[in-house]
């Protein structure tokens, strides 16, 4: 005769263990088996669980495949448009730089050295040191004045 197998307090065999379920899982369970999600003894249909995102899509879906069929019911010479109120947009005070003529962005940037070169000169009047680089620039600063007004004259002279 075989001796009595010990086992420990607690101990469920490997075959007895439950399959292990999240949290997600055993709500859907749940939710679909319950009898009170059902009216007339029938469970919910899609559309009553599902959230807002989900029916807006179904409905996208829907109206896709509704086109669809339009379209394969229609001739193929015949043209169907559709007519949507067309939105403007507002004119922006300054165009983005690329439709601007090349003029203006040569001015534009002129400009722009223009203000670096007084802010340096602002520097150099309150006591900083300039180094050879900044000097250069600060040299170039009639030059640039000149090239600036030669090509406001040329804009007003077209009318820009």
């Amino acid at each position: 005769m075989r001796k009595a197998v010990k086992v420990r307090p607690g101990y469920t065999p490997p075959d007895e263990v439950r399959k292990f379920e999240t949290r997600g899982s055993q709500f859907r369970h749940l939710r679909d088996n319950s009898t009170l999600c059902m009216v007339d003894n029938a469970p919910m249909s899609g559309a009553d669980h599902m959230s807002k995102a989900q029916k807006k899509n179904a409905a996208k879906r829907k109206n896709k495949k509704a086109a669809a069929a339009g379209a394969e019911d229609a001739p193929a010479n015949a043209l169907v448009a559709e007519e949507k109120p067309v939105a403007t947009k507002p004119v922006a005070e300054a165009p983005a730089p690329s439709a601007l003529a090349p003029e203006e962005k040569e001015l534009r940037k002129l400009s722009k050295k223009l203000r670096e070169i007084e802010k340096l000169q602002s520097n150099v009047d309150a006591g900083t040191v300039p180094d050879e680089t900044q000097l250069a620039k600060l040299a170039k600063r009639d030059e640039i004045q000149a090239q600036v007004d030669k090509l406001q004259a040329a804009l007003e002279s077209v009318g820009l």
